[in-house]
């Protein structure tokens, strides 16, 4: 299919000030010449040429930018052309559906991004970190894509994968030259190896923080019924987005609100309060909150200070993980903070709203102390990749093993093939055709 020209709108296909319709292949420049007043055959490459579109009966379309970049000088390593029309609609259609009759097929989704990476223009770390630049909600999160597409990652990768195979080949050659190379000594391979692991172990450490960074931090607001859960979520988003009323049992699901808490992405969650009920559905609720907990990054377990709390709850607070915040609400009527339980604690007033942004401070710290957890400077925040490098850490660990158990050195060449392999996956260097369609169907058309 890298034979055919593609062609798509590069902007959404709606009423706006300019709209792109971008073409690649070899008979990019051809086609664009046949429904374009000038001829961008003869144009200086890069070079904006303003013109007029028309069709197939002579009609003018649009009257529009154009620009040609020859391969292999362009986005994906093919003849392109790009016209820069004016927005609408019906201009994108009529646009680009002449260009299907001069011979162009419409794009795949991601189709001009997999042929850059097919063509050897970027790797699939880079190809990846484009969708994700598109996709980004937050500055963090962007800065972070963009140092993939720089390829950062990739970097980190090769490095780590170019390393195994020279040990795979110093061990080949101690075994085929041992007069000329010593032979292979296990205890020099295993602490060469033993450096590896350590930096892939590092890497992979870095998989929390770009989760968090790309997809958001997770929060949930838990407590008794009406100890004020709903009433804080709806303080914290400064809107009324759950019902608050004096009835116990109102919040049956888990309500979850995407907000931007000083450039970090946070899911905040206001859930079903713990008790027991007869109620069915609420009863599902509360266990679908159970649930809910276990899972998040950072837990606000929400207090009434005007009322005494129960042994049983202290009991449960207490058991609660580290990354629990006690939350003492209606500090407005009763200020004292009866006890801590071995978490950090802060008080507040959600109905009136006080106290909520010194909340919202102690949550970023709490996020930015997590990513600084990280030693690696590179980001893993793919769980493909996460996956293909565990894989590879195995793959290691396993040669090292065969290696200490004073076995052959290249009994473990097979294990040290596969970790590479893994990592290959990761970059495009070794992963199958299935994997990347998979990859590039997440993509827009047109990009």
């Amino acid at each position: 299919m890298l034979y055919d020209t593609i062609a798509a709108p590069a902007t959404k296909n709606v009423q706006n000030a300019v709209s792109v319709i971008r073409i690649s292949g070899d008979r990019a420049v051809a086609i664009a010449d046949s429904i374009f007043s000038k001829k961008l055959s003869q144009s200086s490459d890069r070079s904006l040429v303003y013109g007029k579109i028309r069709d197939t009966e002579g009609r003018i379309l649009d009257d529009c930018l154009a620009v040609k970049m020859l391969a292999p000088k362009s986005y994906t390593g093919e003849d392109t052309v790009e016209f820069y029309c004016h927005g609408g609609k019906t201009v994108t259609e009529c646009v680009m559906r002449e260009l299907v009759k001069q011979g162009a097929r419409l794009a795949e989704k991601g189709e001009f991004t997999k042929r850059a990476f097919l063509n050897g223009k970027m790797d699939l770390t880079q190809a990846e970190a484009v969708i994700d630049a598109i996709t980004a909600d937050t500055k963090s999160a962007l800065f972070m894509a963009q140092e993939n597409l720089d390829g950062k990652l990739r970097k980190k990768i090769d490095t780590l994968r170019s390393r195994i195979m020279t040990v795979i080949m110093n061990i080949m050659a101690g075994n085929d030259f041992p007069d000329e190379t010593g032979g292979n000594n296990n205890s020099a391979i295993i602490e060469t190896l033993s450096g590896i692991l350590s930096d892939t172990r590092q890497l992979l450490s870095s998989y929390d923080k770009g989760k968090i960074v790309k997809d958001g931090f997770t929060c949930a607001i838990c407590g008794k019924p009406n100890v004020g859960k709903s009433s804080l979520l709806n303080a914290i988003l400064e809107e009324d987005r759950a019902i608050v009323t004096e009835i116990a049992g109102t919040t049956r699901d888990v309500i979850t609100e995407r907000i931007d808490i000083g450039g970090y992405i946070m899911n905040l969650a206001d859930t079903a309060g713990l008790r027991e009920s007869d109620d069915i559905v609420e009863q599902a609720g509360i266990e679908k909150s159970y649930q809910y907990i276990e899972q998040v990054d950072y837990i606000l377990y929400l207090l009434d200070s005007t009322k005494e709390i129960p042994p049983e709850e202290a009991e449960y607070i207490r058991s609660l993980p580290a990354h629990t915040l006690v939350v003492y609400n209606k500090t407005d009527i009763s200020p004292a903070v009866a006890e801590t339980f071995g978490k950090k604690v802060c008080g507040i007033s959600a109905k009136n709203k006080i106290g909520i942004t010194k909340l919202l401070d102690t949550i970023k710290e709490e996020i930015e102390a997590r990513l600084s957890q990280s030693e690696s400077e590179e980001t893993l925040f793919s769980e493909r990749h996460y996956a293909a490098l565990v894989q590879a850490e195995e793959c290691l660990v396993r040669a090292i093993s065969t290696l200490e158990m004073n076995m052959e050195a290249d009994l473990c060449s097979i294990d040290l093939e596969d970790a590479a392999s893994h990592m290959g996956e990761i970059t495009g260097t070794t992963v199958n055709d299935e994997v990347i369609d998979n990859i590039f169907k997440n993509f827009c058309i047109g990009k």
